[in-house]
């Protein structure tokens, strides 16, 4: 007997039995499934009438002839989204290429490391041999795929796969922090970002290239960013001019931008600005109107009240000044004096109650109480006022001596009804002003003749007669 099975191989592994009849037998095994020519050969010639076609395909296959392999691309680790396949084949596929017959109870899962369950479509490949199904690594940790045949864990199941997070991509990653929000003015703004990959996985390591820049009008900063090791980065950065900013953050190709606000930082009296002294004309009788500005030490205008120390205006010279203030509800103060007598006024814009430039003295310093001329003990800010003359850079700020209510000269004022505050002249807040006298009234005028000799002045009775100057 003489087999070609569907590939053109042949067969010679057939037992042929005699019956002793004048009839035989014969037995052999396909070792493929598929279409075979079996002929009878006699003598070394094939007989007439004996070719016969057998088509041959594979039994059912219990779980123990069958394998769970991964297929190419698929090791110990994996990328978390990638796709790949595994097979599901009989143990002698590789071998002598023996295939499933498709009448198998097939059932392939993938279990993840939440815990869910997805089961795997598994279909025929390479021509009905093998059963193939598609993976897809859903997320970071460790994965596994069961296979059974009717029931039961075929050989290599499970298959774990231990998955790793994609590169970090900056859109998928989580941002905190103040810094996103917007920043004050001088002050570092810091921007948490949890590094995520493309999936929304988290990652534990480090080591990516991420940067920060600000721009501000038509000026570019760059800022720090910190590797914290952990899958985490610390990005800060500072804004010194007030008003509208971008801040991006930018890995690679990738990049997040944020137009967010600078405000203002504590005001800082030192650069307060005080308008109107040297351009004004200051008449008795009228106002002479000032106006403080509250700035920041970046010379960022301060644009709130609420919380800062009021001004006051004090006037020293011939006669007596008065200084009424208003708020103008946007960060400014205007500070309005008033004088009835002519001549020229030292005038000073002071701070209540706030040193201004004055760092705090050491306690060696402080130690020794300072007394007025009455034995009253001076207040401690005037000690430190005195104390930082020498550290200070600017023009050093001095306490406005003002008379108390006890006739004494101290460095305290009653001012508002409030005793004991202390005020402070701002710098550049310090001006030498001319008072000018007002328009002549007639009703105030008084006469001086000069060279005249007494003469009788002739009175009339009747108010409407005319009156004779008289001679000289």
């Amino acid at each position: 007997m003489a087999l070609q099975g569907p590939t053109g191989t042949r067969a010679s592994a057939v037992d042929v039995v005699d019956h002793g009849d004048g009839t035989y037998g014969c037995s052999f095994v396909c070792p493929t499934a598929g279409r075979w020519i079996v002929q009878a050969v006699v003598n070394s010639r094939v007989a007439k009438e004996s070719t016969v076609e057998v088509i041959a395909t594979y039994g059912p296959l219990q779980a123990s002839d069958v394998v769970l392999r991964p297929g190419p691309g698929v090791g110990d680790r994996a990328t978390c989204g990638a796709v790949r396949d595994v097979y599901l084949q009989a143990l002698e596929y590789d071998s002598t290429g023996r295939g499933m017959s498709g009448q198998e109870a097939v059932s392939i899962h993938l279990l993840t490391p939440s815990g869910a369950s997805h089961a795997l479509a598994a279909g025929f490949a390479e021509r009905g041999s093998r059963y193939r199904a598609s993976v897809r690594w859903w997320e970071v940790g460790r994965h596994e795929i069961v296979a059974t045949v009717n029931g039961e864990p075929v050989v290599g199941s499970p298959l774990v796969v231990e998955v790793d997070a994609q590169e970090m991509s900056l859109p998928m990653c989580r941002l905190s922090g103040q810094g996103l929000a917007g920043a004050v003015s001088g002050e570092r703004a810091v921007i948490l970002v949890e590094a995520r990959d493309a999936r929304g996985n988290r990652l534990f390591q480090g080591g990516a290239a991420m940067g920060v820049a600000v721009r501000v009008g038509g000026e570019t900063m760059r800022g720090k960013v910190v590797d914290c090791g952990d899958g985490t980065y610390e990005a800060s950065y500072v804004v010194e001019k007030a008003g509208p900013y971008e801040v991006s953050l930018f890995l690679g190709t990738e990049a997040t931008t944020f137009r967010v606000t600078c405000e203002p930082g504590k005001v800082d009296y030192g650069n307060c600005k005080v308008e109107g002294a040297l351009h004004s004309r200051w008449v008795c009788g009228k106002q002479l109107a000032l106006v403080v500005s509250r700035s920041d030490r970046f010379g960022n205008r301060v644009p709130r009240r609420e919380g800062l120390a009021p001004f006051h205006g004090v006037g020293t010279g011939p006669g007596k000044v008065t200084c009424e203030t208003l708020e103008l509800g946007n960060g400014a103060c205007e500070l309005r004096f008033l004088g009835t007598v002519s001549g020229v006024y030292n005038v000073s814009v002071c701070v209540d109650d706030q040193p201004v430039g004055v760092e705090t003295a050491s306690l060696e310093e402080l130690e020794d109480d300072e007394y007025d001329e009455n034995g009253d003990v001076l207040p401690r800010s005037l000690h430190q006022a005195k104390a930082s003359v020498n550290s200070f850079q600017k023009p050093a700020a001095q306490a406005k001596q003002v008379s108390g209510v006890l006739g004494a000269t101290v460095a305290r004022a009653n001012l508002g009804g409030l005793f004991g505050r202390t005020m402070f002249p701002l710098p550049g807040g310090q001006f030498d002003l001319t008072m000018s006298p007002g328009t002549a009234d007639p009703a105030a005028c008084d006469v001086l003749v000069v060279g005249a000799s007494k003469v009788r002045v002739a009175r009339f009775p009747n108010p409407a007669a005319t009156f004779l100057p008289p001679r000289f």
